[in-house]
């Protein structure tokens, strides 16, 4: 038997070096472990240095909730190229109206996104898009969420009011919509932007007007209405393209 006590001394100094790397493996792994949950400090997000020349200043570890993904693909194929001929252009008979595709995506940018979740954004868009339009596209975001606040409450003052204030505040609504608009964006701008959407709401809110007018008799409403229709048709047909 004593042949076979070399193997089992083997066997044993084998099954004790296991056991001390095992031993080893946990410390190490606790106290990694225990050094992530220190510092809070030794954990934030930093900037990469070969970005420090293009963007010096760091845009911190929230920006990484951001879920640009929501509207990437929009901003991809968005279309500046007549914003940007709107904005150099002083000849009025040649202005153009984009399609409904760009204001549809400020629309949604400035309900998914908070003013600084924004700002990240312009930062983002420039990146993604690179030159004019991205710039464009980037500038526009600030500029329609101000402008849409404003004509959120010039709306709910209309959907407020009692029916003898609200003809009125109807009727005066494309004077005031239309100075906002100049307000943020300048006639040139503006009028490429929303000229389609403001013949379509000025068409909704004159039916409004119309219907609300207690000395019209039914016949003379219904008459209003049609011309209503044909204007609105007109307007939509002359629109530059």
């Amino acid at each position: 038997m004593t042949r076979y006590k070399p193997l089992t001394t083997l066997i044993h100094a084998l099954l004790l070096l296991a056991s001390l790397s095992l031993v080893y493996a946990h410390i190490q792994l606790h106290q990694t472990a225990h050094l992530g949950h220190g510092d809070a400090a030794s954990r934030e997000w930093r900037q990469p240095d070969e970005l420090n020349d293009n963007f010096p200043m760091p845009v911190g570890s929230a920006q990484f909730t951001l879920d640009f993904s929501l509207i990437e693909e929009r901003v991809w194929r968005a279309d500046l190229s007549t914003i940007i001929d709107s904005q150099s252009d002083v000849d009025s008979a040649h202005r153009k109206s984009v399609d409904g595709s760009l204001l549809s995506l400020l629309e949604d940018i400035s309900a998914l996104y908070s003013e600084d979740e924004i700002s990240r954004l312009q930062l983002l868009i420039k990146k993604a898009k690179p030159g004019n339009s991205g710039e464009t596209l980037a500038g526009l975001l600030m500029q329609y969420r101000a402008y849409s606040q404003q004509e959120a409450g010039i709306e709910e003052e209309i959907a407020k009011a009692n029916k003898q204030q609200k003809v009125g505040l109807l009727k005066d609504y494309p004077q005031r919509i239309n100075a906002l608009q100049r307000k943020y964006f300048g006639e040139a701008v503006a009028y490429s932007l929303f000229a389609r959407q403001n013949i379509s709401k000025r068409y909704l809110y004159k039916r409004q007007m119309i219907n609300l007018q207690t000395t019209l008799s039914e016949d003379k409403k219904y008459q209003a209405l049609k011309e209503a229709e044909a204007s609105y048709r007109i307007a939509l047909d002359g629109l530059s393209r």
